[in-house]
């Protein structure tokens, strides 16, 4: 079960991370397909969250995405968008705070 929902989350984020980095080139200038990608982003990071909080998710693999998350956040149009879904309360408790200590999960050798 661990394997695949790991595999689902990796396949889920390959479909978003191009978007992603048009988002950051300015590639994609439109709002509403901004704020689709950044959705389904954010859907996508809350739920694996949740799995995380559940014990479903291994602990440096959670690291490894926070890691990816704080990369995304450090684009302003991101971050911009980020602070005010946080701010609505959404994403089962995901908050900046929760990534930075993800984030900082040491991966063992």
């Amino acid at each position: 079960m661990l394997h695949s929902t790991v595999t689902e989350f990796n396949k889920r984020y390959n479909g978003i991370n191009g978007k992603l980095s048009d988002i950051k080139s300015k590639k994609i200038v439109d709002l509403d397909m901004i704020i689709k990608v950044l959705d389904d982003y954010f859907n996508l990071c809350s739920e694996e969250y949740l799995f995380c909080k559940e014990g479903r998710i291994h602990s440096e693999a959670w690291g490894s995405w926070c890691r990816g998350m704080q990369e995304h956040l450090s684009d302003e149009t991101i971050k911009v968008y980020w602070k005010k879904a946080q701010g609505e309360g959404s994403y089962y408790g995901l908050t900046t705070a929760v990534i930075n200590r993800g984030a900082s999960t040491i991966i063992k050798a």
